[in-house]
């Protein structure tokens, strides 16, 4: 977990891949926690430019940034 002026980014390892969930409000889970697929790991905040609740998503293999659209669910 990383805490940037107030917004929280949480770094989540799958094996020799990680997730990243950046402009969180709150987190809800700790460091070496195990999580669980759909479990919550926090709260989204609000862009203050438009007001909508906004979280940056990233998935990396390695150093290497890859497309996450094959990792998520269609539902």
């Amino acid at each position: 977990m990383i805490d940037v002026a107030g917004s929280y980014t949480v770094i989540l390892k799958h094996g020799e891949y990680f997730t990243s969930y950046s402009n969180l409000k709150s987190v809800s889970v700790g460091v070496g926690q195990h999580i669980s697929t759909k479990q919550a790991i926090g709260t989204v905040a609000v862009d203050p430019s438009t007001g909508d609740p906004t979280v940056s998503f990233t998935l990396n293999k390695g150093k290497e940034f890859l497309n996450p659209k094959s990792w998520l669910a269609d539902n």
